[in-house]
C-alpha cells in the first residue's frame, strides 16, 4: 500500500462517503473498520455476537432513500421509499464495489487512539490501531 495521506475511521455511509471524496480529491487514504464487512450501524451483527452498536431487525428507515443515497449513486428505481436497514447496509456494499473502495478498507481493525502532535510549523496525526488478531500498529500522517 503506498505511504498513507487520509484517514477515515468506520465504513459506514459517512465514513464511505469520506473515502470516495479523498479518493476523488487525489489522496491515499485508509479505512479502518472494525467489522468484516461495510456498512457501520447498518450491518446487522446477527451472525457473531459483539459489543458493538447495530441497528434493531427489521428497522426502516425514516428518510427517503432519494436523502440516504449518495448523489453520483442513486438508489435504484425499484427501491422502495424507505429502505429496510438490511437494503441500505446492501447499497452501502454496492456503492464500494461501485467506486472501488474496498483496496482501502482495512477490516477487522480497531482504532484505539487518535492523537494530534504540534512541532514548529508541522502538524502530526498519531493514529493507534488494533487489528482482531492481537498485533497493534502505529501510523502517522503528517500534515504541513
Amino acid at each position: 500500500m503506498p505511504a498513507i495521506s487520509a484517514c477515515v475511521v468506520g465504513s459506514g455511509v459517512s465514513g464511505i462517503a469520506a473515502l470516495k471524496e479523498c479518493v476523488k480529491q487525489g489522496f491515499k487514504p485508509v479505512c479502518y473498520e472494525l467489522d468484516s464487512e461495510v456498512g457501520g450501524i447498518w450491518h446487522r451483527k446477527n451472525h457473531t455476537p459483539t459489543n458493538t452498536p447495530a441497528v434493531w431487525d427489521n428497522l426502516i428507515t425514516n428518510t427517503s432513500k432519494f436523502n440516504d443515497c449518495y448523489s453520483d449513486f442513486p438508489a435504484r428505481q425499484s427501491d422502495t421509499m424507505y429502505l429496510p436497514a438490511e437494503d441500505l447496509c446492501k447499497y452501502m456494499k454496492s456503492a464500494v464495489e461501485h467506486f472501488d473502495l474496498g483496496k482501502y478498507i482495512q477490516f477487522n481493525t480497531r482504532v484505539v487512539k487518535v492523537s494530534i502532535l504540534v512541532m514548529i510549523h508541522s502538524v502530526f496525526f498519531k493514529v493507534q490501531i488494533k487489528h482482531s488478531r492481537g498485533s497493534r500498529n502505529t501510523i502517522v500522517l503528517y500534515r504541513n
